[in-house]
């Protein structure tokens, strides 16, 4: 477990990694300024073998201390769960979560998380539902990148989609890869933020 801290205490993101360490090997904490499945949480003390008891030490976690939050990073079979602990810590042994849904944020995001959370400390995993936005967005950003090297719908089409009889009955493989570009230019303008907040 590493403990850095945060030079960006309301920032939306925290890089708990070394700073000497490669990017791609970096886990960036978002906050919930940005994701709406990190939990902001409260906790207290209680015995370690209390019912559903936390102990930061038992789990592959990265914490950065911020001046009013403490930022937790749990990594799960590379889903990880995220918390902001702003009542208590979790660096002196044993608590208790006291998790709270925000209204204001994607509230079926955050109980899927909470479900996460209480199958973790009953010592069992249950995985979050894949994003089924994400083959869809990757796909809109290849078609970013190949139309940063001016190729046309049509090429497109036949070379990064990997389709055949251009251009469809009816021109729908025209239409879908049309739909394409517009998806990958409002992506390209929102940036990450709009994606980690189920925006587009």
């Amino acid at each position: 477990m590493r403990r850095p801290r945060s030079s960006r205490p309301d920032g939306a993101c925290t890089f708990a990694a070394d700073p000497g360490c490669d990017s791609a090997q970096c886990a960036p904490i978002w906050t919930d300024v940005v994701d709406p499945a990190v939990l902001r949480t409260r906790c207290c003390p209680c015995a370690a073998d209390a019912p559903l008891a936390f102990d930061l030490h038992s789990f592959d976690a990265i914490v950065a201390i911020a001046t009013d939050c403490q930022h937790v990073r749990l990594s799960l079979d590379g889903d990880p769960l995220r918390l902001d602990i702003v009542e208590g810590s979790v660096l002196d042994g044993a608590v208790r979560l006291e998790p709270a849904v925000v209204l204001e944020r994607d509230v079926d995001v955050q109980l899927s998380a909470v479900r996460r959370l209480q199958a973790l400390l009953a010592g069992r995993t249950l995985r979050a539902h894949p994003d089924k936005r994400l083959s869809r967005l990757v796909l809109a950003l290849r078609v970013l990148d190949a139309r940063a090297e001016e190729a046309s719908v049509r090429t497109i089409a036949l070379e990064l989609l990997d389709t055949t009889g251009w251009p469809g009955d009816g021109e729908w493989m025209k239409s879908w890869v049309r739909r394409l570009i517009w998806l990958a230019e409002r992506l390209q303008r929102a940036g990450p933020a709009a994606v980690l907040r189920h925006k587009i």
